[in-house]
């Protein structure tokens, strides 16, 4: 399920209300003036309505996501669902499970609004040292960390983070459903890479910013559409009641 989605249902549910006030003052502008033509005050009722009405948005919505699924499978990033596109734009914590091979060439992420947790499987205090060390949240695995990463969800800056969680082995998969985007690389088994919602092709943390800057991508162009719709039904509003 794609938030965005949810975003765009109630801004027709805002279109809804906005179009009933303005129909209900052309209505009232025109009985005050006298003017008892309700055949055009119909008329103009159902103008208002159909000329504004935000047609197909949901569709166009989907169809930016997919594009933005074609563009990443392009640089051989592989997307599973339109929504995975939304959570990457609203992307606010990636979780990376750390083991003896993990190659710690991260990108620092912090102006784009995003922070780096980790998980490895020690003691907490052998996690809170590493985490010192590499200038991150480091957690222990064993300490619960499904119930971390909830944790990280809900209690982020008030309100709800965007949380990706970066696995390879089969008992990763836990921590991949908890999160908002699960990831994993290409060798993977299949298992893993059955609930990820993001297969990078190798294990290279940079293209986590390349998926990153197509969802911001996407979610802007739907931004600009909304905004270009909204304009259009302001004015339409405004030449009617003129």
């Amino acid at each position: 399920f794609s938030s965005i989605h949810y975003l765009l249902r109630r801004l027709r549910w805002v279109w809804f209300c906005t179009v009933s006030v303005a129909i209900a003052l052309m209505v009232g502008i025109t009985v005050y003036r006298g003017e008892t033509n309700w055949y055009a005050i119909n008329f103009l009722s159902v103008a208002i309505a159909i000329s504004t009405y935000p047609q197909n948005l949901l569709r166009t919505a989907t169809l930016a996501q997919l594009r933005g699924i074609r563009t990443l499978a392009d640089k051989r990033l592989w997307v599973k669902f339109p929504s995975v596109i939304d959570a990457l734009a609203r992307l606010s914590i990636i979780t990376l499970i750390l083991e003896a091979d993990t190659p710690l060439s991260i990108e620092n992420l912090t102006a784009a609004g995003i922070k780096w947790h980790g998980l490895i499987r020690a003691s907490e205090t052998d996690a809170k040292a590493l985490g010192k060390t590499l200038g991150i949240e480091v957690g222990s695995y064993f300490d619960m960390p499904i119930e971390m990463i909830r944790a990280w969800q809900v209690d982020y800056k008030s309100r709800r983070a965007v949380v990706a969680t970066i696995g390879k082995d089969p008992e990763d998969i836990p921590l991949l459903q908890q999160a908002d985007v699960g990831i994993c690389v290409r060798t993977c088994v299949q298992e893993v890479q059955d609930i990820a919602g993001l297969i990078l092709p190798g294990e290279y943390f940079h293209y986590i910013s390349v998926a990153i800057a197509e969802g911001r991508g996407v979610f802007d162009r739907i931004q600009r559409l909304v905004l270009l719709m909204t304009t259009n039904t302001a004015a339409s509003i405004l030449l009617v009641l003129a």
